[in-house]
């Protein structure tokens, strides 16, 4: 190839757009502003956002847990968790909002969405630095209540062992429950053997 048809050639893959005073691979310099006062939420996903994210910075898991309907579900993203139910919900956030980055002393910094949905940026809590900030999705019912609630923010900023102790958060301790009536005698066909017992 000539040397007029390579620099054509360049030219061609390389964007007019493309600075030359940035180095390949860089997203460029970190945005000073993220426009957090820009409105973009309805007046429903805000109030519920809000709701939750105080909940949370409170370390009330029962009010959080209120804003969700029976079978809501609850994903952290970034700690590869998912519960069901609110019940449950509660339990979790009991064993991790001291913990979790967007818990005790995290705030809203800003919300998108409709009545149906959308989402909030809030800013870390004090104990996950250097973590700043986390996205978390919300899916509403008509009446407002949570049916998912899906949160990500990287876990990559923390320790191998800080990673961990929120991953087994997860773990639900249970106690073994046992069984109040075992059958006398058991042998097939015998109505021990259909009876049913726990």
């Amino acid at each position: 190839m000539s040397a007029e048809g390579q620099r054509t050639f360049r030219r061609c893959l390389t964007p007019r757009y493309v600075r030359r005073d940035i180095p390949i691979g860089s997203f460029g310099p970190y945005p000073p502003d993220f426009h957090d006062t820009v409105v973009n939420a309805s007046a429903t996903i805000k109030k519920v956002a809000q709701a939750l994210q105080n909940a949370l910075s409170a370390n009330d898991p029962a009010k959080a847990a209120q804003l969700s309907t029976p079978d809501a579900v609850f994903e952290d993203m970034a700690l590869h968790t998912r519960v069901e139910g609110q019940l449950q919900i509660q339990r979790y956030l009991t064993r991790g909002l001291a913990l979790l980055p967007y818990g005790t002393s995290a705030t809203v910094a800003h919300v998108v969405g409709s009545d149906q949905g959308g989402g909030y940026e809030w800013r870390a809590a004090m104990n996950a630095a250097p973590l700043v900030r986390g996205i978390t999705a919300l899916e509403l019912d008509d009446n407002g209540k949570i049916t998912r609630f899906t949160t990500i923010y990287d876990s990559f900023q923390f320790s191998d062992a800080a990673y961990q102790t929120l991953v087994q958060l997860a773990a639900e301790n249970r106690a073994k429950t046992f069984c109040p009536r075992k059958p006398q005698s058991f042998s097939p066909g015998s109505a021990a053997a259909a009876t049913r017992w726990m």
